[in-house]
C-alpha cells in the first residue's frame, strides 16, 4: 500500500510505536457564563465539561461564596454537567463568586488543571439600603461605656448584621434592635478601651429583612476618652417586677402600692456595689437591688410597703458611676405609698328582731348604745335567739385573708356579768362583705327591771389584725354597743 504523502516525522514515531495521544480539546462551560452576570435568587449555577470528568474528584472543586463566606447547596449530575442548587435562595443584592479550581480527570485519563472564577449578582428592584445615622458620628469624642447606635433606611435582618459588624479594638458588645428593625444598638459589656479610636465595620453581607445586601461596605470611628461626668438620680418611681421583667408604672414614688418595687433611673450606668452602699430607706426594708438596663436599676422589697408610713429613701455620694465618678450630691426623698386605708361602712343586724337595724361608719364607735328587741316571745328560751352580722369593708379580702378578719371580729358580754355569744355560721358574700351568726344572747326581760344588759362587737385596728393583699388595715378598732331588748 502506498501512501498519498509522507506523514510527518512526530506522527511517524507513534505510529511506529503502535501509541494513540487524544490531541483534541478540553472546555469548561459555567452557569453564569461571563463575570457580573446577574441571576434570580433561585437559580441554579452548573459547570459542564467538554467530555466526561471522574466526578468524585471533580466535586470538591466546585465552591460558591457570598461576601467572602461559603454558600451551602446541594450538587447533582446531569451527563457532564455539575449542578449546584443554594439552600436557600441567594441574597439578592450581594456580590457571589462561582469558582472551580483543581485537577479535573476525565474518563479517558487525560487531566487539566483548571482555574474558572466568575463573579455574578443576584438580580433585585429594591434599591440596598444605607446607614443613614450613625450615634457618635464620625471622629465624635464618647465615654467609655457609650452606646454606637447606627440606624438603616430598612428593617435589617439582625443574623446577618451579627456576621457583618465588628469593632477595632476588638470589644466585647452586646446588640439590640428597636422593634421595627432599622435602629441597631450595640453596648460594650465592659468598656470600649480607653484613649483609643475605635473603628467600626459594617460588611456587604448585611442586608434588610427581604434578603437585599447593603450596598457597599460601611465604616465609621470615634475616640473613646476617660469620662469626669458625676452621675444624677434622673427620676424614680414605682415598677412592677414578675420574674426577669420590670414594668415601669406611671407615677412618682408617692404612687407605690403594697407590693410594687422601687425603679431609679441614673443619668449614666452607675456600679452596682457601690449602689449597695450607698442605697438606703428609713424605715429599714429587707429588699434586693437589681440592674434592669444601664442606668437603670429597681429595688424589690422583700416585703410590702406599710399603708400609711412615710418614708425616706437617701442615696450618698458613696455611689460611683462605671468611671469612679460619684454622685454630685447626696439624694434624697420622702414619700408615702398610695395604700388606701380599710374602713368598715356599714353593719347590719338581722335575726329575731323586730326591725333589721343598720348603721353606717358614722354611727360606729358610738358610747351610746343601740336597743335590739327581739321579736319572740317571752316563752321561748333565750337559747333560741340568734342574731346574724353583715359587715361591709371599703378594700376587699381575699380568700388567704379572710379567715383572720372572721377570727378577729367578736362579741362580748359587755354589762353587767354576761356570757358572751357564740358563733354559729360564717359566710363571705362577696370579698367585702362578711356574716357571722351569733347565738347566746339573754333579755334584759329575764332580769330584774333595773338591770340592763349589754353587749359589744368589736373588731380590732391594725396589720396584724385587719390586713388585706393590698396592704389596707383599719387605722382605728370598730366598735358596736348594743343593748339587748326586752319583752316587759
Amino acid at each position: 500500500m502506498r501512501l498519498s504523502r509522507a506523514l510527518p516525522m512526530a506522527a511517524a514515531l507513534l505510529l511506529a510505536g503502535c501509541v494513540l495521544i487524544d490531541l483534541s480539546s478540553f472546555s469548561v462551560s459555567t452557569h453564569p457564563a461571563v463575570p457580573n452576570e446577574i441571576i434570580e435568587s433561585a437559580d441554579a449555577l452548573w459547570a459542564q465539561f467538554s467530555e466526561p470528568v471522574e466526578r468524585s474528584v471533580v466535586e470538591p472543586f466546585l465552591s460558591v461564596t457570598a461576601g467572602g463566606e461559603s454558600v451551602q447547596g446541594d450538587l447533582s449530575w446531569e451527563k457532564n454537567r455539575l449542578i449546584f442548587r443554594p439552600v436557600e435562595p441567594f441574597a439578592r443584592g450581594v456580590r457571589h463568586v462561582l469558582q472551580l479550581q483543581g485537577t479535573v480527570h476525565t474518563a479517558a485519563g487525560r487531566t487539566f488543571n483548571e482555574l474558572i472564577i466568575v463573579p455574578f449578582y443576584v438580580g433585585t428592584d429594591a434599591q440596598p439600603p444605607i446607614i443613614e445615622e450613625t450615634t457618635p458620628r464620625e471622629g465624635a469624642v464618647v465615654g467609655k461605656a457609650d452606646s454606637l447606635i447606627l440606624t438603616f433606611s430598612d428593617p435589617m435582618d439582625p443574623d446577618a448584621f451579627k456576621d457583618a459588624f465588628s469593632v477595632s479594638p476588638t470589644t466585647e458588645h452586646r446588640v439590640s434592635w428597636n422593634s421595627n428593625g432599622t435602629q441597631v444598638t450595640i453596648v460594650p459589656v465592659t468598656r470600649w478601651s480607653a484613649e483609643s479610636l475605635c473603628t467600626w465595620s459594617v460588611a456587604t453581607a448585611c442586608k434588610s429583612t427581604t434578603g437585599v445586601a447593603v450596598g457597599r461596605a460601611w465604616s465609621g470611628t470615634f475616640l473613646v476618652q476617660q469620662e469626669a461626668t458625676s452621675p444624677t438620680v434622673v427620676s424614680t418611681g414605682p415598677a412592677a417586677v414578675t420574674g426577669a421583667t420590670v414594668l415601669p408604672l406611671p407615677g412618682g414614688l408617692s404612687s407605690l402600692i403594697y407590693g410594687d418595687s422601687l425603679l431609679i433611673t441614673f443619668s449614666e450606668d452607675v456600679d452596682s456595689i457601690s449602689l449597695d452602699t450607698a442605697f438606703s430607706l428609713s424605715p429599714s426594708m429587707e429588699g434586693t437591688m437589681r440592674r434592669v438596663a444601664s442606668g437603670i436599676f429597681v429595688f424589690v422589697p422583700s416585703d410590702g410597703w406599710t399603708m400609711g408610713q412615710e418614708y425616706v429613701l437617701s442615696i450618698t455620694t458613696d455611689l460611683k458611676d462605671t468611671f469612679g465618678n460619684p454622685l454630685c450630691a447626696p439624694y434624697r426623698e420622702l414619700f408615702t405609698p398610695a395604700i388606701p386605708a380599710q374602713a368598715v361602712t356599714e353593719i347590719s343586724l338581722m335575726g329575731d328582731l323586730v326591725d333589721a337595724p343598720s348603721y353606717n361608719a358614722s354611727q360606729l364607735n358610738n358610747s351610746a348604745p343601740s336597743v335590739i328587741n327581739w321579736v319572740l316571745s317571752a316563752s321561748v328560751p333565750d337559747s333560741a335567739l340568734v342574731l346574724s352580722l353583715t359587715v361591709r369593708f371599703a378594700q376587699g379580702y381575699d380568700a388567704v385573708h379572710q379567715p383572720a378578719i372572721a377570727n378577729a371580729l367578736h362579741f362580748e358580754g359587755y354589762y353587767p356579768d354576761v356570757v358572751s355569744p357564740q358563733v354559729t355560721q360564717e359566710n363571705w358574700m362577696d370579698s367585702r362583705t362578711l356574716r357571722i351568726s351569733f347565738t347566746g344572747f339573754t333579755r334584759s326581760a329575764n332580769h330584774p327591771s333595773l338591770e340592763r344588759l349589754f353587749y359589744r362587737l368589736t373588731l380590732p385596728s391594725g396589720p396584724d389584725q385587719t390586713m388585706n393583699q393590698e396592704g389596707s388595715f383599719l387605722m382605728e378598732s370598730v366598735t358596736l354597743l348594743l343593748e339587748s331588748g326586752s319583752d316587759s
